[in-house]
């Protein structure tokens, strides 16, 4: 992230007000296949396929770049950047600089498994002794077949219940940060 942060942050002036980072790049997957990268415009003009090509060959074919105007700003991609975006200019996370935790609700059956699985798929998620796959990615139980966990580990918990077939829904909420 530093690296390329250091790539963005001199296109950074007057119309490109910022540059956001998002997606699976941020959220630790395994193998990410682009880098999400949002700029955001102050208006709208010739410069902008100048600023997207220079910044396209700069960074190289493993990139998807996406304009946001600032009159736009409050529809499209809004709570994306919000959730996970990541601020080239301040060097920091949105909810970082909105003193707000973003976090993914899990809710999960494990209807459907056998009493042996259910064992099993337990004490993978959450361990014997401190050890499961929620201590380790610092998630928050919340009663049976719920939890909180930081947006940007959402997808390796995903994954989890993909491999184990497990029905699971998630939403994306944000909580009041009282650091």
């Amino acid at each position: 992230m530093r690296e390329l942060r250091k790539k963005l942050k001199k296109y950074l002036d007057k119309e490109v007000i910022d540059i956001f980072v998002i997606g699976s790049f941020l959220k630790n997957k395994l193998d990410p296949k682009d880098i999400d990268i949002i700029i955001l415009f102050s208006k709208k003009g010739d410069f902008v396929s100048e600023k997207l090509f220079l910044i396209s060959e700069e960074i190289g074919d493993k990139i998807h770049l996406e304009t946001l105007f600032l009159d736009e700003l409050f529809e499209s991609i809004y709570f994306t950047i919000l959730h996970e975006g990541f601020s080239v200019k301040e060097n920091k996370f949105i909810s970082d600089l909105m003193k707000i935790e973003s976090k993914t609700l899990f809710n999960f059956s494990l209807e459907g498994l056998s009493n042996v699985e259910k064992v099993k798929f337990s004490q993978a998620l959450y361990g014997r002794k401190k050890d499961g796959l929620l201590y380790h990615e610092k998630g928050e139980s919340l009663g049976k077949g719920s939890f909180l966990i930081d947006v940007l580990r959402e997808e390796i918990l995903k994954a989890f219940f993909e491999k184990w077939k497990v029905k699971f829904k998630d939403r994306r909420i944000f909580v009041k940060d009282d650091r």
